[in-house]
């Protein structure tokens, strides 16, 4: 390229690429309308036949790949506007992020569920929350009348297990719907309370749900903008979240409870850079609520709150120099941390050693949609005879040290996002059962490091709904040697490209000094 063509790019006027921020927009919008046209046709419901589903894995993948032209438009979009501070133009691309995001999510209110039914354990965990029954102490199946024989089931003198049966019969027998009916529910209290709130705003209703769902993840998005200025981001770069498909499925289509996690977590983050220790833990604790693992982020948590400034590169001396005044912060983070933790999930703890245990279940046993995971078992399985558990251990003690390490090579306060980003999509990458809406752990938080291998997650991980038509019609092992594979290798393959190059740039700087 020219030197007179690099100054022509360089001086595109801001219009330019705010015209094609509009043009992806309207795309976001027809792509998520055609999809909640042709849910039905892929519904929870049906049976899974593989040309329809092909179909919406095209599309959701087609879909997904417009969030990676997002990073360089914002880039631009960015740059023009710090030349410019007094353009009233800046307020329109903001403003117009936030409207295809809220459009885009109140489609899937007239969409149908595609292929997942995690929902309606949602809903009758909260109905049976209001009728005061325990959710981790009964399970789906307690509401049955009849067995599996077919046979009516006599009365019985458990008052819990009457209301159950009523409950369920009163909404269409509800309970048999459920999906593992034998198990209790796996999810902490935080989560409970947000079923039952859907519950008295409409029972059994799967758009209130939604509607709790839509709330929560707006006073997210309002969080996240107000996260990015105190990083002195663009709130742009919360159009990678914001306009991605995979939310827009997985949460707001199929329902999918993991938008509950980000609020707090987004939280805890605003919390510990504002040195608000109690605070901060009170909210990781409430995050865990939702979700277990965010205990993992503890120790990323420390070194924020006992920073004097902003810029301050962590150094052992110095935490050593400032052990009495860091110990009050410290101690308060955790004991907020460790009270609301329990507070919200004693009673999914106290049941995991039950028969019925959801939580143990998935745990022991839990293993799907995964890559690195099944490549660590058939490692193991060479030398050891439970190579499910010892997995299972190895990655809970890597991400630990992941965790810590990543504590004590802290740059400054400014990294803490990134770090959050790289031990959750870890885990995302490692874990037993790889979701696609357990990719919510980090979403949200690529505004601060759009790296480009996370953001191909939102074309590769649709993959995921041909299991079903393969599952049914025998070829299995199609979906576990060659798409899961795919879907998680092409961008696990992306970072690890990213990684190696930027470290040779690194290396060739230093060689030119």
């Amino acid at each position: 390229m020219t030197s007179k063509n690099k100054r022509s790019q360089i001086n595109k006027p801001s219009s330019v690429y705010i015209a094609r921020l509009i043009i992806l927009g309207i795309l976001i919008l027809l792509f998520h309308a055609v999809l909640a046209l042709f849910s039905p046709y892929v519904a929870y419901d049906e049976f899974p036949t593989l040309i329809p589903i092909l179909i919406y894995v095209f599309i959701a993948s087609a879909a997904g790949g417009i969030i990676l032209l997002l990073p360089p438009i914002i880039k631009k979009i960015t740059a023009q506007a710090d030349t410019r501070p007094n353009n009233t133009s800046r307020l329109f691309p903001l403003f117009w992020i936030l409207l295809i995001g809220l459009a885009a999510r109140g489609l899937m209110f007239a969409s149908t569920p595609v292929l997942e039914d995690d929902w309606i354990r949602y809903l009758w965990e909260g109905g049976m929350g209001n009728k005061g029954v325990s959710a981790y102490q009964y399970t789906p199946s307690d509401g049955f009348d009849i067995n599996t024989l077919g046979d009516e089931l006599p009365p019985s003198d458990n008052k819990d297990i009457m209301t159950l049966r009523a409950l369920s019969v009163e909404h269409d027998d509800y309970a048999y719907n459920v999906a593992y009916p034998y198990l209790a529910t796996i999810y902490p209290g935080v989560a409970q309370h947000a079923f039952r709130l859907a519950n008295l705003i409409e029972p059994f209703d799967l758009n209130a749900w939604r509607g709790v769902l839509l709330v929560t993840d707006t006073l997210s998005i309002l969080l996240l903008i107000v996260l990015l200025k105190r990083w002195k981001r663009s709130p742009l770069w919360i159009a990678l979240y914001w306009w991605n498909p995979l939310v827009m499925m997985e949460g707001f289509n199929s329902g999918h409870m993991d938008i509950l996690l980000i609020l707090p977590l987004l939280l805890s983050l605003y919390f510990a850079v504002q040195k608000r220790a109690i605070l901060a833990g009170a909210s990781l604790g409430l995050a865990v609520g939702v979700k277990l693992w965010p205990l993992l982020l503890a120790p990323l948590y420390l070194y924020p709150l006992i920073a004097t400034n902003w810029q301050e590169t962590f150094r052992f001396e110095t935490l050593k120099s400032r052990f009495r005044s860091s110990t009050i912060p410290v101690l308060g983070f955790a004991i907020a941390l460790v009270f609301v933790s329990l507070l919200f999930t004693w009673g999914l703890i106290t049941q995991i050693f039950t028969s019925h245990s959801g939580l143990g279940a998935y745990t022991e046993e839990w293993a799907k949609n995964n890559f690195l995971f099944s490549i660590i078992i058939l490692t193991y399985q060479l030398i050891l005879e439970e190579p499910g558990r010892y997995a299972r251990i190895s990655i809970a003690i890597a991400l630990s040290a992941l965790s810590i390490g990543l504590a004590f090579r802290a740059s400054s306060q400014k990294s803490l996002p990134v770090m959050v980003v790289i031990v959750a999509a870890s885990l995302f990458l490692l874990a037993p059962a790889g979701y696609p809406w357990y990719s919510f752990w980090f979403l949200p938080l690529t505004a601060f490091a759009p790296y480009t291998g996370l953001l191909a997650l939102s074309v590769t991980l649709p993959i995921y709904y041909l299991r079903f038509p393969l599952f049914v019609m025998g070829y299995d092992w199609i979906f576990n040697l060659i798409l899961a594979p795919l879907e998680f290798g092409i961008p696990i393959a992306i970072m690890v490209g990213s990684a190696i190059n930027h470290r040779r740039r690194a290396m060739a700087n230093i060689t030119d000094r």
